[in-house]
């Protein structure tokens, strides 16, 4: 840019700013970082640099994308999409540089701070901010009925979007399922769409069965239900045992003002959505508290939904330390668990494998030591097929290392061996690879940001 500057001074002060030196890396540092300066802030800065359009695109950056999470169902809202965004606003405070000439009145020489504001969160601010007012305004309808009949007329918004699909982060496919939901501030809004599906598919879910094919038709003959009883309340019966799992939500913000979807939440907890809502308001009091504290407080429940009852876990928001604190204080709690109920003959030497035969089964102790030592099946079964140059059969399957049970059975074995669940995690090391193995098995996802 000092290229494009007609007045000398100006070039010279954007030359000194980039230089490699001392000073110019100090002024580069209080001048341009600490202040947050842009394109914009260094041409209204500098008048006399005017370069050309061509000029100016070639060395501007490519605009990033925002990623917003959907916070809305598509069983409730087939034809629209909700998002949840807090306004990013912050001063920009220039280090104050202190005065050492001591003959001088004025020791200190303070520097206002600059006013940024988020570039795509103030752009869609502005867009609504149309719709706002007008809302505000409608208070005032019925003592104005004078009023310009186009007061309230304001044009809409359009934004281009577009939809980023996330392959790891949705509900699973069964309502069984126990979810674990920690979103503090913006980062709920994907669970709010979550919430949304869950009661739409359990308002929907005895209504199902009036739909569902029971096998009463035969050809050109139509069967009364009384007449195939067992036919026709199979599938009845099995969508009544469905039963949805429990929902434990965590959510935090600083106080009363910035508790976004308040009511919403607080009617899923009213029609059983929520089983467990947590709300950590952390600026309402003399100490803070976060969401990891509310989970800390529910430590041996968290970890018996994770242990015992295959709960999927889901994290959204900060990922450069709140994710990361949770995931610790969720270990912690597992390994607080263990330490409570684990059996005090509890023996991790013995095999978890038992076999239905004394004879030898080809690759069975190398499943039983890898089991032992806490190793998802997944590897286990890449692993011995490797060794031993066969596969699995058709009509074999390995299911889950952890609180789950199974059998194997194929060309590799010689018989069929049982699968004990191994559901105790007694250390850090062990706890770092039962939840490589949740997120392998897509039961801990994360939708995190920096």
């Amino acid at each position: 840019l000092a290229k494009e500057c007609s007045d000398p001074r100006d070039g010279n002060a954007l030359k000194w700013c980039a230089s490699k030196g001392i000073q110019g890396k100090l002024l580069w540092k209080h001048f341009v970082e600490e202040q947050c300066l842009n394109i914009v802030d260094i041409l209204q800065l500098f008048p006399s640099c005017k370069p050309s359009i061509t000029v100016l695109l070639t060395h501007l950056p490519p605009m990033a994308p925002r990623y917003y999470s959907i916070a809305s169902s598509p069983l409730t809202m087939c034809s629209m999409v909700c998002v949840a965004f807090s306004m990013v606003e912050f001063d920009c405070n220039p280090s104050i540089i202190k005065n050492t000439d001591t003959t001088s009145n004025n020791t200190n020489t303070s520097i206002s701070g600059v006013r940024r504001k988020g570039l795509c969160t103030s752009y869609l601010e502005d867009i609504l901010q149309r719709f706002l007012n007008k809302s505000k305004s409608q208070s005032n309808t019925k003592t104005n009925a004078n009023t310009n009949s186009n007061s309230n007329k304001h044009p809409g918004g359009t934004v281009r979007i577009f939809h980023k699909p996330n392959i790891n982060f949705h509900l699973p496919s069964s309502v069984s399922c126990p979810l674990i939901l920690v979103g503090p501030g913006t980062g709920v809004s994907p669970f709010v769409g979550f919430l949304d599906h869950r009661a739409q598919q359990e308002r929907e879910r005895t209504n199902f069965v009036d739909d569902a094919v029971c096998g009463v038709w035969r050809g050109e003959f139509e069967f009364d239900s009384e007449d195939l009883p067992a036919e026709c309340n199979s599938v009845e019966k099995y969508v009544q045992e469905q039963e949805p799992g429990p929902i434990s939500l965590y959510f935090g913000c600083r106080n009363e003002s910035d508790y976004l979807y308040k009511d919403l939440l607080a009617k899923h907890v009213r029609d059983g959505t929520v089983t467990t809502l947590q709300v950590a308001l952390s600026r309402v009091q003399a100490y803070k508290v976060y969401v990891t504290h509310k989970i800390q407080e529910d430590g041996d429940k968290l970890a018996e939904l994770i242990l015992n009852q295959q709960a999927y876990i889901y994290i959204c928001g900060d990922g450069n330390q709140m994710a990361k604190d949770v995931e610790s204080v969720l270990k912690e709690s597992l390994i607080n668990y263990t330490k409570k109920h684990m059996p005090s003959d509890y023996n991790p030497s013995i095999s978890p494998f038992i076999s239905t035969s004394t004879s030898p089964v080809p690759g069975s102790s190398l499943l039983s030591v890898a089991l032992s030592q806490n190793v998802s099946t997944e590897s286990l079964v890449s692993t011995a097929t490797t060794a031993s140059g066969t596969s699995i059969g058709s009509n074999g399957n390995i299911n889950g290392s952890y609180g789950a049970s199974g059998t194997a059975s194929g060309s590799m074995y010689s018989q069929s061996v049982q699968y004990q669940s191994m559901k105790w995690v007694r250390n850090n090391e062990e706890a770092d690879v039962f939840f490589q193995d949740l997120k392998t098995r897509k039961r801990y996802c994360q939708d995190i940001w920096s």
